[in-house]
């Protein structure tokens, strides 16, 4: 894969409330076509709350809507934890902060 069909996204400390629609805007407006890569950097101080977790959810399914796949890095523990809580552990694998490309409930891997 080239470098220009991964596409990186922060999600950064401190997240604020309705801050989510924003990144999912930024990472539309990078999008040129189907089929990148959308790697998600989370920043190792976000914490564990239901702000990352509607980031993390929002910008897979704009990544999906798009024809991309996404991987997240960098995830705590506790967030993985509370991702998994909240059934949507999909999202990240448990112990690495990381997903596979297009992981999860119709994602096919």
């Amino acid at each position: 894969m080239a470098d220009t069909d991964r596409i990186v996204v922060h999600l950064s400390w401190p997240l604020a409330a309705g801050g989510t629609g924003a990144l999912c805007a930024g990472l539309a407006a990078r999008v040129d076509g189907g089929g990148a890569l959308v790697e998600i950097r989370v920043d190792g101080r976000v914490g564990a709350d239901l702000l990352a977790v509607e980031a993390l959810a929002r910008l897979r399914l704009t990544a999906a809507r798009l024809g991309c796949r996404t991987v997240v890095r960098g995830a705590g523990i506790e967030l993985v934890g509370l991702l998994h809580t909240v059934g949507l552990g999909f999202l990240v694998t448990q112990g690495t902060g990381e997903a596979g490309a297009g992981a999860g409930p119709g994602g096919g891997t």
